[in-house]
């Protein structure tokens, strides 16, 4: 480190005139340096307030209104929300597909502490959490992202204003942006992207190893944050950007006279499996119950039949689904113009910049490694299209489970957004003679490259209206005025070149164009709650909009289920309103219970009775007794259902699922006087045989009262004069435990997707808790980490932070 640090001084001024040349380009507009520290991050709140307007100054519009942030954000906030408020955590979620594990599904990021944070807000009158505060959280995000960015650029040596032009460039880009309106999880986890990053590197630059614990502790909980967020994706994705920075950073300090030097490659191989072993450790809360739930949940796959969870992605779905076509490289420039699942737009200007910082690429090692993240995360993006996609997927741990390929443009947005900042800084700098011609030339081709591109989209727009006389779509809109900015960001590029403007007015043209494109990109997503219509327009409030129907339910004494027919109500209703429901919306459901739905169709019949479906709602008629209307949508009461747990006397093994299901949807099996359960039985109950058909059951006399605690517990109180077999209309997980007057019991997969447990004679209680295998461990592990990050943390005084070792042109800041 002495060494790396006595050769500083003579780096930055010898033949690399990066340093000099974009320090003074730098032309600070805050001269004070604590104003200037503190505007910055103050304009990115701005930057966020303008773009977001209308969300803020406004109630006429919602950020909210896509299918996956109203029908599964919206109601798992709402849920995490009201259970809080209850006192409870939400482990289990009783309200959709019959119960589930809502911590087994990533998404619901019920773990993230910011989602915990709004769920301890106050709610409103009618008991949720209120819309300003959901999207305040979402435009909260999005700043975060900018900050974070900034920060991560500055450490890396870039001008405060060039770091700004970084924060914006990501946290406004399609990777994020685009996801505070269509998936809000993906957006929360990405958010943390550049701290990832920036406690990394400086874990490498600490001096001491106490320091280099601290943030590769810190950079492991950011990470851990990718994944808590409510998505797997950016934590995959990151993790593999960090293994391929260190290896970048380890095999180029092997070459004699290059950086880092042997000690920082020492560190890079300690620090980055560190980095990874916090992670799991505080990621393990969530990792654990999701492992635990994979091996029992079926998973979408666009459209296609579900896997299980824990399953590899077939690759002709995987490296198929949601990529990123040729032609979508258009994008970069053109908004719009191809429709993908994640376009790679960034912003005009910031397209420009990433040009210029190519001259810098034998100068700097972070432009090295930002060019090469860049380009390896577009081209996976490609999928299929690249060998390389399939070699990740098959060789990568983790990846093969990932779909949308287009959505890794997270990491390449992140590392061009750090280029946009380096290419600012040159494009605002003086040039010396030996740069002006290459600078000119680029200008120029840039230049020609708008004009050419104004001229064929008026043409085309001309020839479709004109000639062939044909409506014009909105696509020519994006097209316009990505042209208005590409002319004017050429124009811009000639005003600085030839000195016509001042640098302080050109920083402040280059703000506004950013502005006005990100404003742009992003307001075609921002619609009014006016256009809601449940097919295109989902905005929650009239969405979930509480009805006479609700009311109704609401108002219903007793413990009972609900099955919501059609699509007018919305599947993750019962999280919202509290009603126990056969319906739901998500990646995953329990695969036992999906099983045994597709095997009944779930209609009026053994099905509904056997999960105590009281009510139906329907906009059919149906040949029950009707118990309450509204408008076209009718309640139907089930006079057969049973009751939340009953009794029987006879349990029938089974092997599998093969022989379970015909047993069970038999007209002769009556699931009131016995039970299927997969394997033995235990000995202290009759068992048919299994051979002797469905008929052979017998009665169980006894009484049982149902109690329930909260999301995560209830209590069943059995009564019965001989050894009987208690079976409980809620959905088997491995992860519910049962104690028997205080003795641990075993909860056997009954009647399909069912939870059954043996009874002895007389008075028994029966205590039913949802506790995730490894969980008390993973708190554990999350403990110790959080401990060490404490202790790494406290220091005696402030000892200056070192130079970053990543720079040759260290000396890029203010």
């Amino acid at each position: 480190m002495q060494l790396l640090i006595s050769r500083i001084p003579r780096l930055i001024t010898s033949g690399s005139n990066a340093t000099s040349a974009i320090r003074a380009g730098s032309n600070r507009v805050f001269r004070h340096p604590l104003v200037a520290r503190v505007a910055y991050p103050l304009f990115l709140v701005c930057f966020a307030g303008i773009v977001f307007w209308k969300i803020i100054l406004t109630r006429e519009y919602t950020i909210l209104s896509y299918p996956d942030s109203s029908g599964q954000s919206y109601p798992w906030f709402q849920y995490i929300a009201e259970t809080l408020h209850r006192g409870n955590f939400p482990l289990w979620d009783p309200f959709t597909f019959g119960g589930r594990s809502f911590i087994g599904e990533v998404q619901t990021g019920a773990f993230y502490p910011l989602n915990i944070l709004m769920g301890l807000l106050p709610l409103n009158a009618r008991g949720l959490l209120p819309m300003t505060i959901i999207e305040g959280f979402v435009v909260l995000h999005c700043f975060l992202a900018s900050l974070f960015t900034y920060l991560l650029a500055r450490y890396l040596g870039l001008p405060r204003f060039s770091s700004l032009v970084s924060g914006v460039a990501f946290a406004y880009s399609g990777s994020i942006g685009v996801r505070a309106f269509g998936q809000i999880n993906i957006l929360y986890a990405a958010t943390w992207l550049p701290v990832v990053f920036l406690c990394y590197f400086k874990s490498l630059d600490a001096i001491t190893w106490k320091r280099r614990l601290f943030f590769a502790n810190l950079s492991g909980l950011t990470l851990a944050l990718c994944l808590l967020g409510g998505h797997h994706q950016p934590f995959i994705y990151c993790s593999i950007a960090i293994a391929c920075t260190a290896l970048l950073m380890v095999v180029s300090s092997q070459s004699r006279g290059s950086f880092p030097p042997p000690s920082i490659r020492r560190s890079v191989l300690v620090v980055t499996p560190l980095l990874f072993l916090f992670a799991l450790s505080y990621s393990s809360i969530q990792l654990l119950p999701s492992v635990e739930y994979a091996s029992h949940a079926y998973r979408w796959i666009g459209g296609q039949a579900p896997v299980l969870a824990n399953q590899r992605i077939p690759y002709s779905i995987g490296g198929t689904l949601d990529k990123l076509p040729p032609e979508g490289v258009l994008d970069l420039v053109f908004p719009f113009i191809v429709s993908v699942d994640n376009t790679p737009y960034f912003g005009v200007l910031p397209a420009l910049f990433v040009l210029f910082s190519v001259s810098e690429i034998r100068k700097s090692k972070v432009v090295r490694i930002c060019w090469c993240l860049a380009l390896l995360f577009l081209t996976l993006a490609l999928a299929d299209i690249t060998p390389l996609h399939g070699i990740f997927y098959f060789m990568v741990p983790g990846f093969g489970r990932t779909r949308s390929a287009d959505r890794s443009l997270m990491v390449f947005h992140l590392a061009v957004s750090l280029l946009a900042g380096v290419g600012c800084t040159l494009f605002l700098r003086s040039t010396s003679k030996k740069e002006r011609n290459l600078r000119l030339r680029s200008i120029q081709i840039f230049g020609a490259f708008s004009l050419i591109s104004t001229f064929l989209v008026v043409i085309a727009y001309f020839y479709r209206s004109q000639v062939l006389y044909l409506a014009t779509n909105s696509n020519y809109n994006s097209l316009f005025f990505a042209c208005i900015l590409l002319l004017l960001a050429a124009a811009l590029a000639r005003a600085r070149f030839f000195g016509v403007l001042r640098i302080r007015f050109v920083k402040v043209f280059l703000i506004i164009l950013c502005l006005l494109d990100y404003h742009y990109f992003l307001s075609v997503h921002i619609r009014t709650k006016e256009a809601f219509d449940r097919k295109t327009n989902y905005e929650p409030a009239q969405y979930f909009r509480e009805d006479g129907v609700l009311k109704f339910l609401r108002s219903q004494p007793g413990t009972f289920r609900v099955d919501f027919r059609g699509e007018y109500y919305p599947k993750n209703i019962g999280e919202v309103y509290r009603l126990e429901t056969m319906e739901g919306h998500g990646a995953t459901a329990p695969k036992e219970f999906f099983d045994l739905a597709v095997a009944g169709h779930f209609g009026v019949g053994r099905l509904s009775d056997l999960y105590n479906v009281k009510y139906i709602v329907s906009n059919e008629d149906l040949s029950l007794p009707r118990v309450f209307g509204e408008d076209r949508t009718k309640v139907y009461e089930n006079p057969t259902c049973l009751a939340r747990a009953w009794l029987v006397g006879t349990v029938i093994p089974k092997k599998n699922s093969e022989e379970l299901l015909p047993a069970l949807l038999d007209p002769l099996f009556d699931p009131r006087n016995a039970a299927l359960v997969y394997g033995r039985p235990g000995s202290s109950l009759p068992s048919a045989n299994p051979e002797g058909g469905p008929g052979s059951t017998g009665p169980s006399s006894g009484d049982v009262h149902f109690e329930a605690h909260g999301p995560n517990r209830f209590t069943v109180i059995a009564e019965t004069p001989e050894a009987a077999f208690l079976v409980v209309s809620g959905n088997w997980d491995p992860s519910w435990k049962a104690t028997t007057n205080g003795v641990p019991s075993s909860i056997q997969l009954t009647d399909g997707a069912l939870m059954g447990v043996n009874v002895g004679p007389g008075r028994s209680t029966i205590d039913f808790r949802y506790r995730p295998k490894g969980m008390y461990w993973s708190l554990a592990l999350a403990g110790v980490a959080g401990i060490a990050l404490l202790y790494t943390g406290l220091r005696k005084g402030r000892a200056p932070e070192p130079a970053s070792s990543l720079l040759v042109d260290r000396g890029l800041s203010d």
